[in-house]
């Protein structure tokens, strides 16, 4: 009867701790994830022509020499709309992509 005892207390108290401290880790609050630093990110306009307006499934990129890179993604979409409301081609998508330097 004594051994039985010790046995359930040997096995039962590391069991138990062990359940404590992961329902302490899963259940206390986590500080909100921040996003990764973006020193190195740059945004990237693209602009396609689409075969059938408004429709992005058949868009070809269109070549250019050098894309215009931005800061941050406010400042490409404004090139963006700048461009597209410029040429009123509705065929005409752009997009701005994040990228690394290189």
């Amino acid at each position: 009867m004594r051994l039985s005892g010790l046995l359930r207390t040997r096995f039962c108290l590391p069991i138990g701790g062990a359940a404590a401290v992961l329902g302490f880790l899963t259940l206390s609050p986590q500080p909100p994830t921040s996003m990764p630093t973006s020193v190195g990110i740059v945004w990237v306009y693209y602009a396609s022509m689409c075969a059938t307006p408004g429709d992005s499934n058949d868009c070809q990129t269109i070549k250019v020499q050098v894309r215009p890179q931005f800061v941050t993604q406010e400042a490409c979409a404004a090139h963006r709309d700048a461009e597209l409301s410029q040429h009123a081609n509705p065929r005409l998508m752009g997009s701005c992509l994040r990228q690394r330097e290189a």
